[in-house]
């Protein structure tokens, strides 16, 4: 015997809800799909809909909406490699931001297999993205695309622009807090330790900027250790601070370009047989979540992300429903959490 066929499933619509519901297709429209109506829907009404929904399974043609909307409703975000913590935390904030606004986030995030950022800029535009989010603090390819103009808003994220709207971070401001407080703690031999991918991008300078001008109002020398690596590589941190350990000159603070030059130097130095922060001092910069968690917690520059975030997607979002206007650029100031790595140690 043949075993009985099963009926096709018929698709839910929205008619089939608002039947459910006993309300006018509009109604249900309304409170499912988010159509513009002139009827106000009281809560109740809303319960009923929603319940309805629910209990019948009913999935909205998204595709259909964002055709007539003429909208995708995604933006696209093209940062650096996630395998960085600072990338990572910075998409979950993004996408966080963005859910609570009805979009969904389009990530392209560089981990050494694009020539250059204009490709994955460009391929994050192919998907049909409603706007982009793009963290880029170089003269690069991509850069110069998006200032030259786009069909779709752009925001540059951490850095300023003249061209379009941008959320700037005073990395400078960041640096003299963490100088200030290293000599607040003491010490007077203060190096800065970047690895030299960071020479490419202005925030380096930016931090530098900030690091030597501290040093000169105090009039102390600067000393500057570079290091053939990049900005997301603990290994050739560690290998370069623990050459700067077992050095004759060796200082007793370093303040780092990130927080994972920093913990690539903590291990360094204690291979070198130094104690944090006895003999040297350490601050990092980003306040990734695991620098406080680390056995000696790690003084830190705090962005902070979270702002810059925030910021980028709102001004997105006002281009989007319209806002029309010069370039803007709004200016976040970090914070520096000064933990156990820094800290003076008494007796």
């Amino acid at each position: 015997m043949n075993p009985p066929q099963q009926q096709p499933r018929k698709s839910v619509t929205l008619e089939t809800v608002a039947n459910e519901a006993g309300v006018h297709v509009a109604t249900a429209a309304t409170v499912l799909n988010g159509a513009k109506s002139n009827t106000r829907v009281s809560p109740e009404t809303r319960r009923r809909v929603l319940d309805a929904s629910e209990r019948l399974g009913y999935r909205p043609n998204r595709l259909a909406q964002n055709l007539r909307r003429q909208c995708t409703r995604t933006i696209g975000l093209v940062a650096g490699t996630v395998e960085n913590p600072f990338f990572a935390h910075m998409a979950t904030l993004c996408e966080g931001y963005l859910l609570d606004a009805g979009y969904e986030l389009v990530m392209a995030m560089d981990a050494g297999r694009y020539r250059d950022d204009r490709a994955l800029i460009e391929t994050v535009i192919d998907r049909g993205v409603d706007g982009l989010i793009v963290w880029n603090g170089r003269e690069t390819e991509g850069r110069r695309l998006v200032e030259r103009g786009l069909d779709l808003p752009v925001v540059i994220g951490g850095f300023p622009s003249e061209a379009v709207d941008s959320v700037a971070v005073d990395f400078e401001w960041g640096s003299r807090l963490a100088v200030e407080h290293l000599l607040e703690q003491g010490r007077s031999d203060i190096a800065f330790l970047c690895p030299s991918e960071a020479q490419l991008l202005c925030t380096a300078k930016m931090r530098q900027d900030g690091y030597e001008d501290v040093l000169e109002r105090h009039r102390l020398e600067p000393r500057i250790f570079t290091y053939e690596g990049t900005l997301g590589d603990i290994g050739p941190a560690r290998a370069a601070a623990e050459a700067i350990g077992r050095s004759d000159d060796c200082p007793d603070a370093l303040f780092c370009f990130n927080d994972l030059v920093a913990i690539g130097a903590m291990m360094g130095l204690r291979r070198a047989g130094k104690s944090l922060p006895r003999d040297v001092a350490l601050v990092g910069f980003d306040n990734i979540p695991m620098a406080a968690e680390l056995d000696v917690p790690l003084s830190s520059v705090d962005m902070p992300i979270a702002d810059v975030c925030r910021v980028a997607v709102e001004m997105l979002l006002q281009r989007l429903r319209g806002v029309e206007g010069d370039p803007r650029e709004a200016v976040v100031h970090p914070v520096l959490y000064p933990r156990a790595s820094s800290r003076r140690v008494e007796g």
